[in-house]
């Protein structure tokens, strides 16, 4: 059974809703690492990720001018992690890897293809790259350097294998109620790592009990625990929404012991996952950002939510 799905997020964390073997084996879903989905749709099925059975296309957030002073690559990669492609262009071409651009990172166990950027000069050694899990599929310019977000999200074509007719029709339900009502942004495994610690590691050097010299290593352990902390958020506002899609707010407000009138007619929203005054929104994905207040509740059906972003930090941002 292959599953193609679009979607706009930028991470999508299939291994809560996807009970693979393979997932299992590898001991991801650790308990700390586990987070609410809206609804139980567990299946029996095999899914390894792999170049055969896992695709995944990167859509550009904006048109590429066509002329400028950076080559824009939009290139085919599999068994690579996108730093470790970055490494090869560095290496082949001579240019600092700080100088390649690029809107996100993708996955290893994958055939994935996405746009990077490098400096124009560099555009003659392209021709003559040769590496057999990288395949350069088309060039052009833009004015500016890709930077990490420019991408409006990934398509995503997965292979499951194993399927009983009953676990196809169970995905099918599933993936409806995604396409209507969307997914919890989740950051995905990737991000903790393959015995999902990288997020302890991060702790460790905020409060000072560990000290790493590689910038980029302690950058990328820092915004893990970033990442973990997001995630046991988001989590939370997750059970918000299915209690308040099952109970009226004065009784969520008593299970939960908040303040009277705190929640009143939030579930009288049509979408599944309930908006909280004091949200952060934005029209994706040019708009500005702006807090939900109590008129804009009204035309809430009409925005697209930036996967509940908390923080004044995220304002400035």
């Amino acid at each position: 059974m292959f599953v193609n799905y679009s979607i706009t997020f930028l991470n999508l964390y299939n291994d809560i809703i996807f009970n693979s073997e393979e997932i299992a084996l590898k001991g991801l879903l650790m308990e700390d690492l586990k987070w609410s989905m809206p609804f139980d749709s567990r299946n029996d099925f095999y899914f390894k990720p792999s170049s055969r059975d896992f695709i995944v296309d990167e859509v550009p957030l904006y048109e590429f001018s066509g002329s400028g002073e950076h080559l824009i690559i939009r290139v085919r990669k599999k068994n690579l992690t996108t730093w470790e492609m970055i490494e090869i262009f560095s290496n082949y071409l001579g240019v600092k890897k700080r100088e390649i651009g690029y809107a996100g990172l993708k996955d290893k166990n994958a055939l994935t293809t996405q746009y990077i950027s490098i400096p124009k000069k560099y555009e003659k050694g392209i021709k003559s790259l040769s590496n057999k899990n990288i395949k350069i599929l088309f060039t052009t310019y833009h004015n500016n350097k890709i930077r990490v977000g420019h991408l409006k999200g990934n398509d995503f074509k997965l292979r499951f294998k194993k399927v009983l007719n009953i676990n196809k029709e169970k995905l099918n339900s599933a993936l409806e109620w995604i396409r209507k009502n969307g997914i919890p942004n989740y950051f995905g495994t990737q991000r903790f790592g393959i015995d999902g610690n990288n997020y302890k590691d991060g702790k460790k050097i905020l409060c000072g009990k560990m000290k790493i010299r590689d910038k980029k290593s302690k950058e990328f352990l820092i915004s893990a625990y970033q990442s973990y902390l997001f995630n046991k958020w988001l989590s939370k506002r997750v059970e918000l929404s299915k209690l308040l899609n099952s109970f009226e707010s004065q009784e969520v407000e008593k299970i939960l012991q908040l303040e009277t009138g705190s929640l009143k007619n939030i579930e009288k929203q049509k979408n599944f996952f309930k908006l909280l005054k004091g949200d952060l929104m934005m029209h994706y994905p040019f708009g500005k950002i702006f807090y939900i207040d109590i008129l804009r509740m009204r035309v809430i059906d009409s925005l697209i939510k930036i996967s509940l972003q908390p923080g004044q930090s995220m304002v400035k941002g």
